[in-house]
């Protein structure tokens, strides 16, 4: 943690439009503690608390100034009473005392610090934390992730994973909506544990309707109410969250979040999806530059088919460099992925298509939106341009069971869906599994030095493999690019 600063305020008294009584003296301790706001920007939050002293405005500031904290006017107010400097000098000095025991690397949240000072100060009286409402420490540990990843510490969560308990945030929250209670550490007991999934599922479905507005869009009601694998996706970040507050900060749980059975079974999501190669020519000769969203959603669908990148990997490619491979064999330009749900690496030729986005780009792989927003956009696009196709989707509902539903194809499509039409398209085309499979799958994480060197050579060796079966196909899509 940096040395911090102080910025003195006065907390106006709203009854006082004269300003003539004494107000209570703010202060904001600056630190550079940093988070992301709603549209992904950095900004900086100080910790905010108060000096437990009052004050005249005209002996804190000018009033033609708003009676901003004026050095030289309270200097004057200092030399007949000095007890209100001593608090600044004191109160200063221990923030100053707490900031030293962090290591530079670490930065407590706003909260975090508040409560730190508080018992410093002697302001709190030591409590049962166990009745602390969840919703309080979720947003304690929310903010504790976003200023990981602003900083990129190691560890830290990705974008798509702070959204996970944020939403988890938005859930309890709509329970508490619909039970009228606030959920706590003491009363999260096993029964209400489960109580909560089933609330949650029926105002999903509708059956319970929320007086308080808590999302900023509506959410879209569901049939069959959430998956399984939706409720354990929150089920796995609550437990989390718990185990969290119990390890670190001593919270005593009601739950014992160690005991077995306390989530859903991981159930297989099917739905029988990729894009063929007629209808990726669709895409590809959509006429889409007018709306920059949906061209995003052209390129991220033809680049996701020509490489079978996951959205993860493909956010990696746009720090990749593009180099080239010459032999008296092959020409052709690759980039080096990182898988990062296998934590492995791959060497991946480029195919025509992409390398015509990638000039259009200026030698570089494009930007792309969140996840999310990507999903939306490539739905779309692909109602647009008439990818409707009917297709099955089979999900199994938390308390429906296997359910299956006939959606059409745009409804359908999402980022991971580029990956399977690569594999699917070129296996279609008789392209040697074994062989593809090496761009989709490549092998385990070296874990030895030589092993990197080796495995290094051996992805060069696959991927020129992969150029010689491309050569075998018959396909205007799948089709290496040409070098001069």
């Amino acid at each position: 943690m940096i040395t911090p600063s102080f910025r003195y305020t006065l907390e106006k008294n709203r009854n006082d439009f004269g300003r003539t009584k004494k107000e209570m003296i703010m202060v904001d301790i600056r630190y550079r503690y940093c988070r992301l706001n709603s549209q992904g920007r950095k900004i900086y939050v100080p910790c905010k608390l108060s000096l437990q002293a009052k004050i005249f405005p005209k002996d804190f500031g000018y009033k033609e100034n708003g009676f901003k904290f004026d050095r030289e006017v309270f200097e004057k107010y200092s030399k007949r009473n000095r007890d209100i400097k001593n608090r600044m000098s004191d109160f200063e000095r221990i923030v100053t005392d707490v900031a030293m025991t962090y290591p530079i690397q670490i930065t407590p949240s706003p909260d975090e610090l508040k409560l730190i000072l508080l018992d410093k100060l002697g302001r709190v009286q030591k409590v049962d934390n166990s009745y602390l409402s969840i919703i309080d420490f979720l947003n304690e540990q929310i903010s504790r992730y976003e200023n990981e990843l602003v900083k990129q510490t190691e560890g830290s969560l990705s974008e798509d994973s702070i959204k996970i308990y944020r939403s988890l945030r938005t859930l309890i929250m709509e329970y508490q909506s619909a039970t009228n209670e606030v959920l706590t550490f003491s009363n999260l007991n096993e029964l209400k544990y489960w109580h909560l999934w089933d609330v949650l599922d029926d105002i999903l479905r509708g059956k319970i309707e929320l007086t308080e507005k808590i999302r900023k869009k509506a959410q879209v009601k569901q049939e069959y109410g959430y998956s399984v694998n939706s409720i354990r996706k929150y089920q796995n970040a609550l437990l989390k969250t718990l185990n969290e507050a119990k390890e670190h900060y001593g919270v005593s749980l009601a739950l014992d979040t160690k005991r077995s059975g306390l989530k859903l079974k991981k159930a297989d999501a099917k739905k029988e999806f990729y894009l063929t190669e007629k209808e990726l020519q669709l895409i590809i000769d959509s006429d889409v530059g007018y709306d920059k969203s949906l061209q995003q959603a052209k390129d991220y669908l033809i680049i996701a088919s020509c490489t079978g990148l996951r959205f993860q990997s493909m956010v990696h490619a746009t720090s990749q460099t593009v180099e080239v491979f010459k032999d008296k064999d092959f020409h052709f330009q690759y980039f080096i992925s990182e898988q990062k749900k296998t934590k492995t690496k791959v060497l991946l030729p480029i195919l025509e298509l992409v390398q015509k986005i990638l000039e259009k780009n200026g030698g570089s792989f494009p930007r792309f939106g969140a996840n999310g927003t990507m999903n939306k956009r490539l739905k779309s696009l692909c109602e647009l341009i008439g990818i409707d196709a009917d297709v099955k989707e089979t999900i199994t509902s938390f308390k429906d069971g296997e359910v299956v539903l006939n959606r059409k194809k745009y409804e359908l499509v999402s980022t991971h869906d580029g990956r399977k039409s690569f594999r699917s398209n070129l296996n279609k085309l008789n392209a040697d599994r074994n062989i593809v499979s090496d761009m989709t799958h490549p092998d385990r994480k070296p874990q030895h030095a030589m092993d990197k060197e080796y495995i290094k050579t051996t992805m060069m060796d696959k991927a020129i493999l992969f150029v010689k079966e491309l050569k075998k196909v018959d396909s205007t899509i799948y089709k290496l690019g040409e070098l001069s």
